[in-house]
């Protein structure tokens, strides 16, 4: 899957080249990333929206609206059916994308958001702000979030 500053965001066949799916978004998709053990992938927008899509069936799951600027980036959660994203107007928020609603906004960045990134183990993740720091987030202690980390301590 590619993303681009048009507002497409485009999954390709790897063999052919040939364009099996085309996402449209209102302004540039910044970030595209695939689920870590199936075929959706999330596309993350200069809208201020995200959109998960099944790959295999070439269909959409779910629109991800409640951010109030750009989101930069998005990963889905190891485990479960979650997503993060991270946004120009300084939060990160943890959405359940089959039940189509927000879990949690996290706060405490003092300027936009860049990136978010899981560790192997998929228990925390980490944010970066153009405020020069990174934040390391618990899933267990969001609440709500306990349920998207792998099982056990």
């Amino acid at each position: 899957v590619t993303a681009g500053a048009d507002g497409r965001a485009v999954l390709w066949e790897r063999e052919s080249g040939r364009q099996l799916l085309e996402v449209l978004h209102d302004k540039a998709v910044r970030d595209v990333a695939f689920h870590p053990t199936g075929s959706l992938f999330v596309t993350s927008s200069a809208d201020g929206t995200a959109q998960v899509w099944d790959a295999a069936t070439r269909k959409g799951v779910v629109h991800l609206k409640g951010h109030t600027s750009e989101i930069f980036a998005a990963r889905f959660t190891p485990t479960g059916t979650g997503v993060v994203t991270a946004s120009w107007d300084r939060t990160a928020r943890l959405w359940d994308h089959a039940e189509r609603r927000c879990v949690a906004v996290l706060t405490g960045h003092a300027n936009v958001l860049w990136s978010v990134e899981f560790s192997p183990q998929g228990t925390n993740f980490m944010t970066t702000s153009a405020d020069g720091t990174a934040r390391l987030w618990v899933l267990r202690d969001i609440p709500g979030g306990q349920r998207y980390g792998p099982a056990g301590p």
